[in-house]
């Protein structure tokens, strides 16, 4: 009990006189203790604390024990936090459309307690890529002891991976983050080949082609990331953004003011969590640089599928998702070395859609059949 009441997400309510409080111990005395299955790593570049979820540890012993002992681990995009994907991966635990339950992990890249705080880091993507990510699954690999996983990301949960994987795909990462044992902060390492299925779902390349967000943000962010900073503003969410573009698109051109205060009025209808300015920053870059290689060059997997969206809008461009193109899920494709890959479109969605399209759910479900 005492544990329990002590986790991050509990300490906070811990003996106030409130509802909350009482929650938390009425949780506790009804055995729902689901926040010891969170577990954390630190990284090794600043000790950032990043959060695990292992789905399994809330179920019951027939869910524990696996005909295919390879851990599945999920993780969300930009804007998302550790319970985003959390229905889905409790339905990917019990077996439910596969009659296979398999040993699930969430990981939490970005939108955690300790990335998206007032005195957090303005993280960058190659934080993400040489010590987030790979703390995160050397940890899942420790706390599940195994070393082979599936791996399923959607949108920046996937070019992290991508990316990472390009720096230690071969020869893994000696000293890549620190796992708890119990007692103590352990270094622990990534293994090479630490991903033998990987599925990548809205997975944002070198944004060649033509999107309305990639043709928005690209236009616009600089002006916006520039006030942001000049507002002190380190972190931001989707709404944030989504409502300072809608400014700039009351200064443009009647032409293309239609396709702007559409991209801007789908950012504002999600608000989850933040990420940093210089991780926006570099979203940028990737948008406007024009000589990039697409991610997961000469990556090795046993298996890959690409799962990319086409809107059903008129103000998109077709196939697109309107952030994630056509160009991008094939090169991506091309890009990486997979003894068995495929790609397969989800026709009608936008690109926060897609990753809750019961299609790319079932889509999923058979890549781990």
């Amino acid at each position: 009990m005492f544990d329990y009441l002590h986790t991050d997400e509990n300490q906070a309510k811990y003996r106030k006189n409130n509802a909350n409080f009482a929650k938390v111990v009425e949780n506790v005395l009804n055995s729902d203790v689901s926040t010891l299955a969170i577990k954390r790593v630190l990284t090794t570049n600043d000790n950032t604390s990043l959060r695990i979820k292992h789905i399994n540890a809330e179920l019951g012993p027939k869910f524990r024990e696996f005909a295919n002992t390879q851990p599945v681990v999920l993780a969300r995009g930009l804007w998302s936090n550790l319970f985003t994907w959390e229905k889905f991966a409790l339905e990917l635990a019990q077996g439910l459309g596969t009659g296979k339950p398999r040993d699930v992990w969430l990981i939490e890249i970005t939108g955690g307690p300790n990335t998206e705080c007032a005195t957090c880091p303005n993280y960058r993507f190659s934080d993400l890529t040489q010590y987030y990510w790979p703390a995160l699954i050397s940890g899942v690999q420790k706390y599940s002891n195994k070393t082979n996983l599936t791996y399923i990301g959607f949108s920046n949960g996937c070019r992290t991976a991508l990316s990472s994987l390009e720096l230690y795909n071969t020869n893994g990462k000696t000293n890549a983050g620190y796992y708890n044992n119990g007692s103590d902060w352990i270094l622990t390492n990534l293994s090479a080949r630490p991903i033998g299925t990987f599925v990548g779902v809205g997975c944002p390349g070198a944004f060649e082609g033509e999107s309305a967000f990639g043709q928005i943000f690209g236009r616009y962010g600089q002006t916006i990331l520039n006030d942001f900073t000049n507002h002190n503003m380190v972190h931001f969410t989707m709404r944030e953004l989504g409502q300072r573009l809608l400014q700039e698109c009351g200064r443009i051109d009647r032409r293309i003011n239609g396709t702007c205060s559409q991209v801007a009025l789908n950012l504002i209808t999600e608000d989850n969590s933040t990420i940093s300015r210089n991780l926006g920053s570099d979203y940028l870059t990737f948008i406007n640089t024009t000589n990039d290689n697409q991610p997961g060059q000469s990556v090795q997997l046993n298996n890959l599928l690409i799962i990319w969206g086409q809107h059903r809008r008129d103000f998109v461009q077709r196939n697109s998702d309107g952030v994630v193109t056509r160009e991008d899920a094939e090169g991506i494709l091309e890009s990486v070395n997979a003894l068995n890959e495929s790609i397969v479109r989800v026709d009608g969605v936008n690109h926060e859609e897609l990753v809750r399209d019961l299609r790319t759910e079932q889509f999923i479900r058979g890549a781990l059949r």
